[in-house]
């Protein structure tokens, strides 16, 4: 019973150690994901830099994070978007080219789902300024 007690707890420490392994590449994902919003890095290429294959990581990642990769790095760049809004003297097509959006129009559309408000009309809003 002893000998099985001890190899129960080394599996649990396996586990838990594996686990940490997991978050801290979690962790470094979510720095690259940060440090390429204004890059044209895809959420797979992110995954193989952390020695992930991209179903496992997308798997921990919204385990960890409780979103998919591609939901935290959209929500990165449209955090980053209103504040161009809002600091910048760019236009709407201009922040959505910056940010690697597929379009404007996406870009919009996407703003407006997630903010209930057009950038352009956040702008106004913040600003009183149009563009």
């Amino acid at each position: 019973m002893h000998i099985l007690g001890l190899v129960n707890t080394l599996s649990n420490l396996h586990e838990l150690k594996s686990g940490e392994d997991v978050m801290d590449k979690i962790d470094l994902a979510r720095i690259f994901i940060q440090e390429s919003i204004e890059k044209d890095i895809s959420i797979p290429e992110i995954a193989a830099r952390i020695g992930m294959n991209y179903s496992s990581f997308r798997s921990a990642f919204k385990k960890y994070t409780g979103m998919s990769p591609v939901q935290y790095k959209n929500n990165l760049k449209l955090q980053k978007a209103m504040e161009m809004l809002y600091n910048l003297d760019l236009s709407v097509k201009d922040i959505a080219f910056t940010l690697n959006f597929e379009s404007q129009e996406y870009f919009a559309t996407l703003f407006k789902k997630v903010n209930a408000i057009s950038p352009t009309d956040f702008r106004k809003q913040m600003t009183g300024i149009t563009r």
